[in-house]
């Protein structure tokens, strides 16, 4: 089991951002819906820029990466 997280991994950064909202919405209160929106922007921005099709052909094939949908 690796305790270390990988940061190249989009759900790494949704976990932390997800951390950190929680941390910032017992903080502050007063400044909930400011969190919420910076967090939802946030992983927006990582799912507009992570490369579905590289992901799941690392998982399905091992390490060989894709640029599109695979052909049958």
């Amino acid at each position: 089991m690796n305790l270390i997280p990988d940061i190249k991994q989009p759900s790494t950064w949704r976990g932390l951002l997800g951390l950190t909202g929680i941390i910032g919405w017992s903080l502050s209160p007063e400044l909930r819906d400011q969190i919420a929106l910076v967090i939802a922007g946030l992983l927006s921005l990582i799912e507009m820029f992570r490369n579905e099709y590289a992901a799941k052909d690392i998982t399905a094939r091992g390490s060989h990466k894709t640029t599109g949908p695979e052909q049958d």
